[in-house]
């Protein structure tokens, strides 16, 4: 009774690794989050719900099981992942505050860093050094860090007028003078990491299809440019898609109604995503009844074979249709284009392409997959 809570915890046994598990699945595992932690006592099988601080574990672990409603939530936020480019020594106050929260890359090398912006989605912040960069190396940084959506900062070792003009006219996120006391700076970046978190929560919101929960047109409009510029600038690699369209939507709605209409777009999206897993792929309501899947550094015939796998997927789902023409379930019908992109070619092409195939599936009875030359899969 007279240990203080921190002893009791202190002289406690080690944790058994089943803890260590479940406190590494909780950190990654995206299901967790915003969930007290839940854990089961494995002799008596009782569930250890919502203890969300020391004093509370402390008194369940003594017996005294008093009911109490606690509403906190337990929300993992991942580290931000801070890029620095520009000396180490005069950026050392910047790293000083953000280490011990943050995963901290640094980099002196201008192809290093852009390699690294270019390979990387999580990078949430680049802080570049006034000094440090002249204003085409400038000019190529922020440029690609607004491309990937990664807020930049200007940081000087002096306050000055001149370098925070210089951010504010490239479109800086934040201008951060060096020469200010630790406070201020954590100040400075505490806000930022607050922005950052309520961007992307509205960024997430706006690319977001409500209905499926897939990718909206709109973001893969971004992507598909995004990607297509990439494998431009690189001069090699293929960029492939997949139109998707569910055969006989419409007599279905008509059918069963718009909810059951509204189900079974939802059921097709999470198919299309559980199946669709490239790197760097993306799968997106394009309108309608209408899917696309994005699939760069893929050639056509992967890209027929992955169109091929979504629908044999769909079809095994069997999806009640009695309207339709397939076994009476619900069946899609695939487009494949694929190109390299090269000067005078558009990612507006290859959409073109694709509906040009997914009309001569259709035509030719759907259910079947038709790329540039060949068709794959089964018309009844």
């Amino acid at each position: 009774e007279s240990l203080s809570v921190w002893q009791f915890l202190q002289e406690q046994k080690s944790a058994p690794t089943e803890f260590a598990k479940w406190q590494s699945d909780w950190e990654s595992n995206e299901h967790f989050d915003r969930r007290i932690p839940i854990m089961t006592h494995r002799t008596s099988n009782n569930l250890l719900l919502g203890l969300p601080t020391e004093e509370a574990l402390y008194q369940f672990l003594l017996g005294r099981r008093e009911h109490f409603v606690n509403h906190d939530v337990c929300v993992f936020q991942p580290r931000p992942v801070v890029a620095l480019y520009g000396s180490m020594d005069n950026l050392w106050p910047v790293v000083r505050i953000v280490r011990e929260s943050c995963e901290v890359l640094h980099f002196s090398d201008l192809d290093q860093c852009q390699e690294m912006l270019v390979k990387n989605d999580n990078v949430d912040f680049l802080i570049i050094e006034h000094e440090f960069v002249e204003d085409i190396i400038l000019d190529a940084l922020t440029n690609l860090a607004t491309n990937r959506r990664v807020a930049w900062v200007l940081a000087s070792l002096i306050s000055s007028d001149a370098a925070e003009i210089r951010a504010l006219k490239n479109g800086a996120t934040e201008y951060m003078p060096l020469d200010r006391s630790p406070e201020i700076l954590n100040a400075r970046f505490d806000k930022l990491v607050t922005d950052r978190r309520d961007t992307s929560a509205m960024a997430e919101h706006a690319r977001i299809d409500s209905l499926t929960q897939v990718s909206n047109r709109r973001d893969f409009q971004f992507r598909i440019e995004q990607e297509w510029q990439r494998l431009a600038d690189r001069g090699s690699g293929n960029c492939s898609l997949l139109l998707i369209d569910i055969d006989f939507f419409k007599p279905y709605n008509d059918t069963y109604g718009h909810l059951a209409g509204d189900a079974c777009l939802k059921r097709v999206a999470a198919v299309l995503s559980n199946n669709v897993k490239e790197p760097t792929s993306l799968v997106a309501r394009y309108g309608g009844e209408e899917f696309v899947a994005l699939l760069p550094e893929t050639d056509l015939y992967q890209a027929s074979a992955v169109g091929e796998r979504l629908r044999q997927a769909v079809a095994s789902e069997e999806i009640e249709h009695s309207a339709g023409t397939h076994q009476n379930i619900i069946t899609i019908s695939v487009g494949v284009a694929s190109a390299t992109p090269v000067s005078g070619g558009t990612a507006g092409d290859l959409i073109h392409i694709a509906d040009d195939h997914l009309y001569l599936a259709k035509g030719a009875g759907r259910n079947q997959v038709c790329s540039q030359g060949s068709r794959w899969g089964e018309v009844n």
